[in-house]
């Protein structure tokens, strides 16, 4: 793998959850990698996508790989989402592309619900 062909910047977030004075549960995505303002290189392709009617509403769902650089001071979980084009994905799996540790690869979807 070329590693110019990682050309986007992405975010890996994490959600904190909080109570407000109400009792109100509120999901705040953080950044994780603090010192690059969460940012990292990776590449995008999108694998396929879906619209369905769920609920009386169409939904459109499509899924992806982001492809990123192994760091030795960070790994994705499946817990984070990546922030990308206004868009939080979720991630499915977390592979190691060629078991050298190198790069992974990182299956995602998302869907207009979470969007924001």
């Amino acid at each position: 793998m070329n590693p110019g062909t990682l050309d986007r910047r992405i975010t890996f977030v994490n959600a904190v959850i909080t109570t407000s004075i109400e009792g109100d549960t509120i999901v705040t995505w953080v950044p994780v990698l603090v010192l690059t303002n969460g940012q990292t290189w990776g590449k995008f392709r999108s694998n396929k996508g879906d619209r369905a009617i769920q609920a009386s509403e169409f939904v459109i769902t499509y899924d992806g790989t982001f492809t990123v650089r192994f760091r030795h001071d960070f790994t994705p979980v499946k817990s984070m989402r990546i922030l990308y084009e206004g868009k939080y994905f979720s991630i499915h799996s977390v592979v190691d592309v060629d078991d050298r540790r190198r790069f992974y690869d990182i299956k995602v979807s998302v869907t207009d619900e979470n969007s924001n």
